[in-house]
C-alpha cells in the first residue's frame, strides 16, 4: 500500500497514532455503484449509519445520490451534520422518544418514520409531514447467526405479521403511508429475504384492498430492509436484486432498500503498529501485542467467525516479504479474551512494524468501546482518484 508508505514518511503520524482506519471512497462508490445497478431503476437506496458513522463517509454516500438510516435520534443527528434533509433520511429506532419525534416533526420535513410498535402511532403530532410506515415481523429466519435475527417469535422488532386485524385497524385509523421489513444482517444469500418480502407484500396488497374499497389511498411504499453480508459477493447482490425487481415490477408503490455491511466492508483497513512481539517457537504461535482488539473489533473478538486477512509494513510503511510464520495476534485491553486471532499467517514481526486488517469497513468505528478508556484512533480517508488524508485525528472521548 504505496499511500501508506507516504504517509508515514511524511509525518501524517505522530507517536499516539498507535492505529488508525483507512477508508476507501473509491472502493465505496464502486459498491454503491453496484447496489443501485442491481435494483430496477426508481429504487431508493438508504444506507446504515450504525455500520459506519464516519461523517466524511456518510458526507460521500449522500453526494452518490443514496439516502442514510438512523436507528438512534444521534444517527439522525449526524446525517443532518453530514448535509442530509428529511428527505433523504429514514429513522428506524425501536424506542422512539415523545421529544425525538416532535423534533423530526420541527425539523425534518419528508422524513420517512417507521414505528416498531403501533402504540408508537398515538405519538405522531398533527401535520408530522413524515412519510409513515409500520415495521412488520414477517417471522422469517433469513439471518446468517441467531444473534442478529430480529425476525424470531421473541424478536422486540416490529409487528408480527400474523397480527393482521390490529395493522388494518391501525393503517385504516391513522395516516400510515407504507409498510417496513428487516429480518436480520449476516446472510449469504438472499432466499429467506425473499420469502419475507413476499409475506408482506401480500399483506400491503391485502391492506390496499381494504383501503381503496374504503375510497382511501393505497400503501405508497414499501421499505424492505438490508440484510446481506459482504461475504454474498456481488453476484448474490445482483441475483437478489434482479429477483426483488420481479415482484415490485407488478407493484404500483416506491420500494427502497436498507444495506450497510455489504456496502461498508470491502472500504475499510485498520493498521496498528506492534508494540511488543515473540517470535513463534516450534509449534508454538509468536505473540504480537497490537493497539486494536475488543475496542473496536469486537464482533470478531467475541465471535471469531470471520477469518482475518492480515499483511505487514515495516516502520516506514513498506510491505513485508519472505516466508511466512503463524503469530497470535492480541488487543491492549485488561482482560484475557482480547485476543483478534489465535493464529494468522504473516512474514516476521519485529516490533515497530505495522499489522493490517482488511474489509473493516463495517461495525468496527460504528461499535467502538470505551473499555479501559482508550482514544479513538485517526481515521485516513481517500476519496476517487485522490490522496489519503486525515479525516478524523485520534480522539479522547471523556465521561
Amino acid at each position: 500500500m504505496k499511500p501508506f508508505a507516504d504517509a508515514i514518511q511524511a509525518g501524517s503520524f505522530n507517536t499516539e497514532d498507535t492505529a488508525f482506519l483507512a477508508f476507501d471512497l473509491e472502493v465505496l462508490l464502486n459498491r454503491l455503484t453496484t447496489l443501485r445497478s442491481s435494483f430496477p431503476d426508481g429504487f431508493q437506496h438508504a444506507v446504515a449509519i450504525k455500520t459506519n458513522p464516519q461523517s466524511e463517509v456518510l458526507s460521500f454516500i449522500l453526494s452518490c445520490g443514496f439516502n442514510l438510516e438512523a436507528a438512534s435520534m444521534e444517527e439522525l443527528k449526524l446525517a443532518v451534520r453530514a448535509g442530509a434533509s428529511g428527505d433523504q433520511l429514514v429513522f428506524d429506532s425501536p424506542v422512539k422518544t415523545r421529544a425525538e419525534i416532535a423534533w423530526c416533526a420541527e425539523h425534518l420535513p419528508g422524513l420517512m418514520l417507521n414505528v416498531n410498535r403501533l402504540e408508537e402511532l398515538i405519538r405522531m403530532p398533527k401535520g408530522h409531514g413524515f412519510r409513515l410506515g409500520i415495521r412488520i415481523n414477517p417471522m422469517v429466519s433469513a439471518s446468517g447467526d441467531a444473534m442478529y435475527d430480529v425476525s424470531t417469535t421473541t424478536s422486540k422488532f416490529g409487528v408480527p405479521i400474523h397480527h393482521k386485524s390490529a395493522i388494518l385497524r391501525a393503517v385504516r385509523d391513522h395516516e400510515v403511508h407504507g409498510l417496513h421489513l428487516h429480518v436480520g444482517s449476516g446472510a449469504t444469500d438472499g432466499e429467506g429475504h425473499l420469502k419475507a418480502v413476499r409475506n408482506v407484500l401480500s399483506l400491503a396488497q391485502e391492506i390496499d384492498a381494504e383501503l381503496v374499497e374504503q375510497g382511501k389511498a393505497p400503501l405508497s411504499f414499501l421499505n424492505i430492509g438490508g440484510g446481506l453480508a459482504a461475504a454474498a459477493g456481488e453476484h448474490e447482490m445482483r441475483k437478489y436484486g434482479s429477483a426483488i425487481g420481479e415482484m415490485s415490477a407488478k407493484d404500483g408503490r416506491r420500494w427502497s432498500t436498507e444495506f450497510g455491511q455489504w456496502v461498508h466492508e470491502p472500504i475499510g483497513q485498520i493498521f496498528s503498529r506492534v508494540e511488543y512481539c515473540e517470535s513463534p517457537q516450534g509449534q508454538k504461535p509468536g505473540l504480537a501485542y497490537l493497539h486494536i482488539g475488543a475496542d473496536m473489533m469486537v464482533r470478531q473478538v467475541y465471535h471469531k467467525k470471520k477469518p482475518l486477512k492480515v499483511s505487514a509494513f515495516d516502520g516506514q510503511g513498506q510491505l513485508r516479504g519472505g516466508p511466512v510464520m503463524s503469530y497470535r495476534l492480541v488487543g491492549p485491553l485488561c482482560f484475557a479474551g482480547d485476543v483478534l486471532s489465535e493464529s494468522v499467517e504473516v512474514p516476521k514481526l519485529e516490533e515497530n512494524d505495522w499489522v493490517c486488517l482488511s474489509n473493516m469497513g463495517a461495525n468496527t468505528l460504528g461499535l467502538w468501546s470505551r473499555h479501559c478508556s482508550r482514544a479513538v484512533p485517526k481515521v485516513m480517508v481517500r476519496h476517487p482518484k485522490g490522496l489519503w488524508k486525515c479525516a478524523q485525528e485520534r480522539t479522547q472521548i471523556n465521561f
